[in-house]
């Protein structure tokens, strides 16, 4: 009967729609990892801190805890601290230093250029992790370090901008996310030394423009 008809018209309907969303299931399926790579992914990053000295069989050695809790390029973080670099620099090189940390500069971006760090032991540690856990594992641009070093040295946010071509808010940007890191890497080491200095360090920043929080 016509009513039948209509309703039949529309269950076909509901069955090809449902049968074309069943194919799409299959195929991301089908395009999913083999279960096995995860598992071969994982027991490499622990033979490679193993390699490294973070791990001992499954615990954490200190360099491993410390790891632990910096949660933006932990391993070169680590290696920063573990290696003595932080000591040979004074509270503004060590700001300009951990603005370089996983920033990634665009292309038309322009910085004018400095040597107020000595870069070569940078470039040592991340050369070894990239020995160790490939050329990816590292992300690190030196050339922010100038607006970073200018803005620590207490000088004003019209003359940071005259060092570089970024916009107001990409260069706040950089001071919030140096400021981050270095809150994380006062909450993950036990030298109250240290602990006192990144204080110090975090309220060369934390001022005017890129004020974000009250150091504590």
């Amino acid at each position: 009967p016509p009513p039948r008809q209509s309703l039949c018209r529309d269950a076909e309907k509901t069955v090809l729609r449902a049968r074309h969303r069943i194919k799409e299931l299959e195929r991301a399926i089908a395009s999913l990892a083999d279960e096995n790579m995860f598992i071969r992914e994982f027991e490499l990053k622990k033979a490679q801190l193993r390699q490294m000295g973070y791990l001992r069989e499954n615990t954490l050695l200190p360099r491993g805890t410390c790891a632990a809790k910096i949660y933006v390029q932990e391993l070169l973080v680590t290696e920063f601290i573990f290696s003595g670099l932080l000591d040979t620099l004074d509270d503004d090189q060590l700001n300009a230093l951990l603005s370089g940390v996983d920033f990634e500069a665009r292309k038309n971006d322009l910085f004018q250029k400095t040597s107020i760090l000595d870069l070569d032991p940078v470039y040592e540690i991340a050369h070894y992790i990239q020995g160790i856990c490939g050329k990816e594992s590292i992300l690190y641009d030196a050339r922010v370090a100038a607006i970073t070093y200018a803005w620590s040295q207490g000088q004003p946010f019209a003359q940071v901008q005259r060092l570089c071509n970024l916009d107001e808010g990409d260069i706040i940007s950089v001071f919030r996310r140096t400021l981050d890191l270095l809150r994380q890497i006062r909450d993950a080491v036990n030298d109250s030394a240290l602990r006192a200095r990144l204080k110090n360090c975090m309220g060369k920043l934390d001022r005017d423009e890129a004020s974000v929080i009250e150091i504590q």
